[in-house]
C-alpha cells in the first residue's frame, strides 16, 4: 500500500498544515537525522519535497528540465534520503546513475 501512495501524498504530510496533527507526533521523528530545530526540519523537508516533486512531475510529463541544476536535485533526493537513515542515502547515491548521465552531457 505505501508504495501506491504518489509523491504529491509525501510531500503534502510535510505541509504546515499537518504540523500538530502529524510533524509533531511522528513525522519529525521519520527525519531524525535532519536539522535539529524541529521547525526548520519540518520547513526544510518540505522545500526539498516540493523541490523533487516538481522536477519529477516536469519529467514525467516530458516538459524540459535541461534549465534546471540536475546536479543539485540529485544531491537534495540522496541528502532527504540520509535525513530518513544515513545508509539509506548512501544507497541511493550508490544507485543512481543520474551522475554517470549528466558527465555525459553536451556542453551548452
Amino acid at each position: 500500500m505505501v508504495a501506491e501512495l504518489t509523491l504529491g501524498f509525501w510531500r503534502d504530510l510535510a505541509a504546515q498544515r499537518c504540523l500538530t496533527t502529524l510533524w509533531v507526533r511522528a513525522l519529525a521523528a521519520a527525519f531524525q537525522y535532519g536539522p535539529a530545530d524541529l521547525g526548520v526540519r519540518r520547513r526544510e523537508v518540505e522545500r526539498r519535497l516540493v523541490s523533487l516533486h516538481l522536477v519529477r512531475n516536469r519529467a514525467a510529463h516530458h516538459e524540459p528540465i535541461h534549465g534546471r541544476d540536475l546536479t543539485n536535485d540529485w544531491k537534495v533526493a540522496v541528502e532527504l534520503a540520509a535525513w530518513v537513515y544515513p545508509g539509506a542515502g548512501a544507497w541511493v547515491a550508490a544507485r543512481s546513475t543520474l551522475n554517470a548521465v549528466m558527465a555525459s552531457r553536451p556542453n551548452r
